[in-house]
């Protein structure tokens, strides 16, 4: 059985992200009404039937299920560093594969262009939901990854408690956003 050092799930809980998402939901349900329900004759239709339908779905089910549903689990074990971006993204990096790791503050948009999952960024890549705090991971490929946590300190803690070491200089390699 595999020890669990920590542990921590997240959610995308920013009140702006919500606006955004139920700002387009919203307008799309007053085309909805206006064209389907209250059927406007044809002429006065922002769209074909089908579209509107296929829209409404998107922005007033499917996104808002989708945002519900996402969350971002970070589990330090024997294994390694486990980071879950469900439905999207399932890593396990080995502590063999971590040359060092640093708990700092950053910049979400300036050194990654927001939250969520960030990769393709250079030779940087993140996990995160919300904030700006975190702990980096220097991998020996010279490639390094940012991990957004509320509990960024009982992160770093549970990476030392492994035996990784903790390099409070280390500079993460350069990147698309600098």
């Amino acid at each position: 059985m595999t020890a669990i050092d920590f542990q921590e799930e997240q959610r995308i809980s920013m009140w702006w992200v919500w606006l955004a998402v139920f700002v387009p939901a919203g307008i799309m349900v007053n085309i909805f009404v206006e064209q389907i329900v209250f059927c406007r004759p044809h002429g006065e239709h922002p769209g074909p039937d089908w579209l509107v339908w296929v829209l409404t779905v998107i922005l007033c089910a499917c996104v808002p299920a989708l945002l519900w549903v996402l969350r971002l689990t970070v589990t330090i074990s024997d294994e390694g560093v486990h980071v879950r971006y469900y439905p999207f993204v399932n890593r396990m990096i080995p502590f063999s594969d971590i040359r060092a790791f640093r708990a700092r503050r950053y910049r979400p948009i300036r050194e990654f262009g927001g939250w969520g999952i960030r990769t393709g960024l250079g030779k940087k890549s993140a996990y995160n939901t919300k904030g700006d705090l975190g702990v980096e991971l220097y991998l020996r490929n010279g490639r390094s990854i940012m991990i957004g946590s509320q509990r960024h300190e009982e992160l770093a803690a549970a990476i030392r408690k492994r035996g990784v070491s903790e390099d409070p200089n280390a500079q993460p390699p350069r990147g698309h956003w600098h």
